[in-house]
């Protein structure tokens, strides 16, 4: 059993901002050098988060809608691609709803540093316009910015 004491420090949340539009180009995860804008994109990993980092939330904002098509994207993981976007694929056609937000859904999430933070696009067909940008929140369990009162 460990004696616990109060928590000396706080730290900032770190924010991870992918913006993609219908004529970017980025490889995939199965290697091939896509356009968002084309009829089949599929998955691309984005970034990875920190050795034991926690995903605490985010946010899919559309600036354009996509037009042509319908086209939707999930956030989620190597692991599980639609972790964060569980409930529903995010609708990139609609640039007048509000940003769509997402949490920490399923199993508690600790990234160890070899798991990527991954999108899954899906399109109705090619699209003509259309940008979006993906922002992750997460922590660093540990890390601190500002010290805390502790006596």
């Amino acid at each position: 059993m460990a004696l616990l004491k109060k928590i000396p420090n706080a730290q900032y949340p770190l924010s991870v901002v992918f913006t993609a539009s219908t004529t970017d180009t980025m490889v995939n995860v199965a290697g091939a050098t896509v356009t968002f804008g084309d009829a089949a994109p599929g998955a691309f990993d984005i970034f990875y988060p920190p050795p034991g980092s926690i995903v605490i939330g985010g946010v899919v904002k559309v600036e354009t809608a996509a037009v042509g098509s319908t086209s939707t994207v999930d956030v989620g993981d190597s692991d599980q691609t639609d972790r964060y976007t569980e409930t529903a694929a995010i609708d990139l056609t609609d640039v007048d709803a509000p940003a769509t937000g997402f949490d920490q859904l399923g199993v508690h999430k600790v990234y160890n540093g070899s798991q990527a933070v991954r999108i899954t696009m899906a399109n109705g067909g090619a699209l003509s316009a259309g940008k979006f940008h993906v922002i992750v929140n997460l922590i660093v369990p540990g890390r601190g910015n500002e010290n805390l009162k502790t006596v």
